[in-house]
């Protein structure tokens, strides 16, 4: 959560998907990486996450909270991929500046199929299965699904597609939303 003092305005940042550019992104919008404790994935095609090594290794760096990455089955093996990536980096941070935690303590997986999958002081998600791709029975990637999000706050409601096609179901999430 940060403050920023004489506007009287307190938030907490959610990233939403961590493509290709997102540190980059985060700056233009006068964010750190460290300005984001939570990231959603909606689903594991590489322009959804490949940002997620950078924002994870720079805000390891930058913070001494962790950084809670959700996302849909699959998203346990990508994290472990990306405290591999971070492992030399980290190595060396450790022992120049005596970080005392490691990537294993700071990114977190948590992976969610469709229902509640978030709840804080600040927000509810949930996911929804959308239509982005239907893959068979037997695939070896049958388990792995596309989610679009719904965020609820403050009397307040969002729907999040990511990619998807004609989805009845987003739709149907959707209608309720306000404004």
């Amino acid at each position: 959560t940060w403050y920023f003092p004489g506007d009287d305005i307190w938030f907490k940042a959610y990233l939403i998907d961590a493509g290709e550019g997102v540190v980059h992104q985060l700056g233009k919008a006068g964010l750190q990486p460290a300005a984001v404790p939570v990231v959603f994935l909606t689903h594991l095609h590489d322009d959804h996450y490949a940002g997620l090594p950078a924002i994870s290794s720079f805000a390891w760096t930058l913070r001494a909270g962790r950084l809670d990455v959700h996302g849909p089955h699959g998203t346990a093996d990508l994290v472990k991929g990306i405290w591999q990536v971070m492992a030399p980096h980290a190595r060396i941070r450790m022992a120049e500046q005596g970080i005392n935690r490691t990537p294993e303590e700071f990114v977190v997986a948590h992976e969610f199929a469709a229902g509640p999958i978030f709840d804080d002081s600040n927000v509810r998600v949930s996911a929804l299965a959308n239509s982005h791709f239907d893959l068979p029975p037997g695939s070896p990637a049958a388990e792995n699904k596309s989610y679009s999000l719904r965020f609820e706050s403050g009397g307040r409601s969002i729907v999040f597609t990511g990619d998807t096609g004609p989805s009845a179901a987003v739709v149907s999430a959707a209608q309720p939303c306000t404004g």
